[in-house]
């Protein structure tokens, strides 16, 4: 599998991707379209 990643500019739509959640269900940012997202990002260093 190929990725081809794009330096994101100001302005620009968030590329698509999606993460399984801790249940293990798939979530794609695609399905949020026109909704308010909140991104809580954690980590334990």
């Amino acid at each position: 599998m190929s990725v081809t990643l794009q330096r994101p500019e100001v302005g620009m739509e968030a590329p698509d991707f999606s993460l399984p959640d801790v249940y293990g269900k798939r979530w794609s940012w695609s399905q949020f379209r026109g909704k308010r997202v909140l991104l809580y990002m954690w980590a334990s260093w």
